[in-house]
Protein backbone atom coordinates (compact mmCIF):
# COMPACT_ATOMS: atom_id res chain seq x y z
CA UNK A 1 0.00 0.00 0.00
CA UNK A 2 1.28 3.60 -0.72
CA UNK A 3 1.23 6.32 1.45
CA UNK A 4 -1.29 7.79 -0.44
CA UNK A 5 -3.41 4.80 0.06
CA UNK A 6 -2.29 4.43 3.70
CA UNK A 7 -4.00 8.15 4.03
CA UNK A 8 -6.81 7.37 2.31
CA UNK A 9 -7.89 4.14 4.27
CA UNK A 10 -7.44 6.55 7.26
CA UNK A 11 -9.41 9.31 6.30
CA UNK A 12 -12.22 7.68 4.39
CA UNK A 13 -12.31 3.65 4.69
CA UNK A 14 -15.44 2.38 6.50
CA UNK A 15 -17.59 6.00 6.68
CA UNK A 16 -20.94 6.05 4.77
CA UNK A 17 -21.52 9.95 5.62
CA UNK A 18 -24.86 8.80 4.17
CA UNK A 19 -26.23 7.01 7.50
CA UNK A 20 -25.44 10.00 9.25
CA UNK A 21 -26.89 13.15 7.42
CA UNK A 22 -23.48 13.52 5.79
CA UNK A 23 -21.51 15.14 8.31
CA UNK A 24 -17.87 14.93 7.60
CA UNK A 25 -16.80 13.38 11.01
CA UNK A 26 -18.53 10.46 11.60
CA UNK A 27 -20.55 10.72 15.28
CA UNK A 28 -19.58 8.84 18.03
CA UNK A 29 -22.25 6.73 18.90
CA UNK A 30 -22.47 5.84 23.04
CA UNK A 31 -25.27 4.52 22.81
CA UNK A 32 -25.62 0.41 24.25
CA UNK A 33 -29.18 -0.72 22.77
CA UNK A 34 -31.00 -0.07 19.18
CA UNK A 35 -34.44 0.10 18.30
CA UNK A 36 -36.42 -2.70 16.25
CA UNK A 37 -39.27 -3.26 14.30
CA UNK A 38 -40.18 -6.46 15.92
CA UNK A 39 -38.81 -9.32 17.70
CA UNK A 40 -37.83 -11.35 14.41
CA UNK A 41 -35.67 -7.76 13.34
CA UNK A 42 -33.99 -8.38 16.56
CA UNK A 43 -32.91 -11.89 16.11
CA UNK A 44 -31.93 -11.76 12.62
CA UNK A 45 -29.02 -8.99 13.17
CA UNK A 46 -26.18 -9.36 11.43
CA UNK A 47 -23.48 -8.22 13.03
CA UNK A 48 -20.68 -9.13 10.62
CA UNK A 49 -23.35 -7.24 8.47
CA UNK A 50 -22.56 -3.91 9.94
CA UNK A 51 -25.64 -4.60 12.19
CA UNK A 52 -26.67 -3.95 15.45
CA UNK A 53 -28.57 -4.92 18.66
CA UNK A 54 -25.90 -4.26 21.72
CA UNK A 55 -22.89 -1.99 22.11
CA UNK A 56 -20.72 -4.46 23.45
CA UNK A 57 -20.91 -6.71 20.65
CA UNK A 58 -20.58 -4.15 17.78
CA UNK A 59 -21.04 -0.42 17.72
CA UNK A 60 -21.24 1.89 14.57
CA UNK A 61 -17.90 3.87 15.95
CA UNK A 62 -15.82 0.56 16.26
CA UNK A 63 -16.96 -0.72 12.81
CA UNK A 64 -15.40 2.36 10.97
CA UNK A 65 -12.07 1.73 13.03
CA UNK A 66 -12.21 -2.07 12.19
CA UNK A 67 -12.45 -1.23 8.54
CA UNK A 68 -9.55 1.36 8.53
CA UNK A 69 -7.33 -0.28 10.54
CA UNK A 70 -8.20 -3.73 8.17
CA UNK A 71 -7.55 -1.31 5.51
CA UNK A 72 -4.20 -0.47 6.87
CA UNK A 73 -2.67 -3.96 7.52
CA UNK A 74 -4.06 -5.40 4.33
CA UNK A 75 -6.19 -7.63 6.39
CA UNK A 76 -9.48 -9.26 5.97
CA UNK A 77 -10.67 -8.29 8.76
CA UNK A 78 -10.17 -6.29 12.49
CA UNK A 79 -11.89 -6.83 15.64
CA UNK A 80 -11.48 -3.88 18.68
CA UNK A 81 -11.28 -4.90 21.72
CA UNK A 82 -11.27 -2.69 25.34
CA UNK A 83 -7.48 -3.60 26.35
CA UNK A 84 -5.06 -5.06 24.25
CA UNK A 85 -4.49 -7.75 26.62
CA UNK A 86 -8.05 -8.86 25.59
CA UNK A 87 -6.90 -9.20 22.20
CA UNK A 88 -4.09 -10.80 23.18
CA UNK A 89 -5.75 -13.28 25.06
CA UNK A 90 -8.16 -13.73 22.26
CA UNK A 91 -6.17 -14.67 19.81
CA UNK A 92 -4.36 -17.11 21.80
CA UNK A 93 -7.14 -18.87 22.89
CA UNK A 94 -8.88 -18.90 19.39
CA UNK A 95 -5.61 -20.99 18.25
CA UNK A 96 -4.87 -23.45 21.09
CA UNK A 97 -6.33 -25.59 23.45
CA UNK A 98 -5.24 -27.76 26.35
CA UNK A 99 -1.75 -29.39 25.58
CA UNK A 100 -0.99 -26.81 22.89
CA UNK A 101 2.76 -25.85 22.72
CA UNK A 102 3.34 -22.28 21.99
CA UNK A 103 7.17 -20.84 21.63
CA UNK A 104 7.41 -17.15 22.36
CA UNK A 105 10.42 -14.76 21.92
CA UNK A 106 12.00 -14.12 25.05
CA UNK A 107 11.60 -10.55 25.10
CA UNK A 108 7.92 -10.03 25.03
CA UNK A 109 5.62 -7.41 26.42
CA UNK A 110 5.26 -8.47 30.39
CA UNK A 111 1.57 -9.21 30.78
CA UNK A 112 1.49 -11.46 27.80
CA UNK A 113 4.28 -14.01 29.53
CA UNK A 114 2.34 -13.59 32.91
CA UNK A 115 -0.66 -14.93 30.64
CA UNK A 116 1.02 -17.62 29.40
CA UNK A 117 3.07 -18.61 32.56
CA UNK A 118 0.74 -18.02 35.57
CA UNK A 119 -2.84 -18.45 33.50
CA UNK A 120 -2.53 -20.64 30.63
CA UNK A 121 0.72 -22.41 31.89
CA UNK A 122 -1.37 -23.33 35.20
CA UNK A 123 -4.77 -23.92 34.02
CA UNK A 124 -4.92 -24.89 30.83
CA UNK A 125 -1.46 -27.08 30.32
CA UNK A 126 -0.46 -24.97 27.89
CA UNK A 127 3.59 -25.45 27.58
CA UNK A 128 5.62 -22.68 26.21
CA UNK A 129 9.00 -22.40 24.75
CA UNK A 130 10.81 -18.70 24.67
CA UNK A 131 13.44 -18.00 22.06
CA UNK A 132 15.85 -15.07 21.16
CA UNK A 133 14.43 -14.71 17.73
CA UNK A 134 17.17 -13.39 15.84
CA UNK A 135 17.70 -16.69 14.25
CA UNK A 136 15.51 -19.09 12.76
CA UNK A 137 16.79 -22.04 13.72
CA UNK A 138 15.76 -21.41 17.21
CA UNK A 139 12.51 -21.74 16.03
CA UNK A 140 12.72 -24.55 13.80
CA UNK A 141 14.58 -26.50 17.46
CA UNK A 142 11.77 -25.31 19.33
CA UNK A 143 8.92 -26.85 17.51
CA UNK A 144 7.36 -29.88 18.77
CA UNK A 145 4.44 -32.07 17.13
CA UNK A 146 1.60 -30.00 19.63
CA UNK A 147 2.93 -26.58 18.54
CA UNK A 148 -0.11 -24.72 18.11
CA UNK A 149 1.47 -21.64 17.40
CA UNK A 150 4.38 -18.68 17.62
CA UNK A 151 4.04 -15.54 19.44
CA UNK A 152 6.06 -12.74 17.84
CA UNK A 153 7.05 -8.82 18.56
CA UNK A 154 9.57 -6.99 16.21
CA UNK A 155 10.86 -4.82 17.21
CA UNK A 156 10.86 -6.42 20.90
CA UNK A 157 9.52 -5.10 23.88
CA UNK A 158 12.61 -2.81 25.79
CA UNK A 159 15.59 -4.10 23.43
CA UNK A 160 14.08 -4.03 20.03
CA UNK A 161 15.42 -6.99 18.78
CA UNK A 162 14.07 -7.29 14.88
CA UNK A 163 12.86 -10.60 14.35
CA UNK A 164 13.11 -12.51 10.57
CA UNK A 165 8.73 -12.47 9.79
CA UNK A 166 8.92 -13.83 6.14
CA UNK A 167 11.24 -16.52 7.65
CA UNK A 168 9.30 -17.52 10.73
CA UNK A 169 6.20 -17.34 8.95
CA UNK A 170 7.64 -19.47 6.01
CA UNK A 171 8.72 -21.77 8.56
CA UNK A 172 5.46 -21.71 10.79
CA UNK A 173 3.40 -22.28 7.14
CA UNK A 174 5.14 -25.50 6.93
CA UNK A 175 4.80 -27.24 9.97
CA UNK A 176 0.96 -26.14 10.27
CA UNK A 177 1.42 -23.23 12.93
CA UNK A 178 -0.24 -20.41 13.66
CA UNK A 179 1.80 -16.90 13.99
CA UNK A 180 0.66 -13.80 15.94
CA UNK A 181 2.85 -10.72 16.26
CA UNK A 182 2.37 -7.01 18.19
CA UNK A 183 2.95 -4.49 15.73
CA UNK A 184 2.20 -1.99 18.26
CA UNK A 185 5.57 -0.39 18.07
CA UNK A 186 5.92 0.03 13.89
CA UNK A 187 2.44 0.18 13.40
CA UNK A 188 1.02 -0.43 9.78
CA UNK A 189 2.79 2.83 8.79
CA UNK A 190 6.22 1.19 8.87
CA UNK A 191 5.11 -2.44 8.70
CA UNK A 192 2.76 -4.78 7.50
CA UNK A 193 2.88 -8.28 8.69
CA UNK A 194 0.10 -10.02 6.87
CA UNK A 195 2.14 -9.22 3.88
CA UNK A 196 4.81 -11.09 5.35
CA UNK A 197 3.14 -14.01 5.96
CA UNK A 198 2.13 -13.68 9.57
CA UNK A 199 -1.53 -15.00 10.32
CA UNK A 200 -2.58 -12.56 13.07
CA UNK A 201 -1.33 -8.99 13.73
CA UNK A 202 -2.29 -7.13 17.06
CA UNK A 203 -1.98 -3.14 18.32
CA UNK A 204 -2.17 -1.45 21.39
CA UNK A 205 -4.14 1.36 20.17
CA UNK A 206 -3.61 3.71 22.96
CA UNK A 207 0.27 3.81 21.94
CA UNK A 208 1.95 5.11 18.79
CA UNK A 209 -0.89 3.92 16.32
CA UNK A 210 -2.95 6.33 18.29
Amino acid sequence: MTDKQDLLALTHMGETPEKYMKSVTPPVFMNSLHVFDSVKDYFAVDIFNDEYYYGRASNPTVTILEKKLAALEHGERAVVFSAGMAACAAAILAICKTGSHIICIRECYGPVQHLLDEFLGEKMNISVSYVEGKDLKEFEQAIRPETDMIILESPTTLVFSVVDLEGVAKLAKEHGIKTYIDNTYSTPIFQKPLDMGIDIVMHTMTKYIG
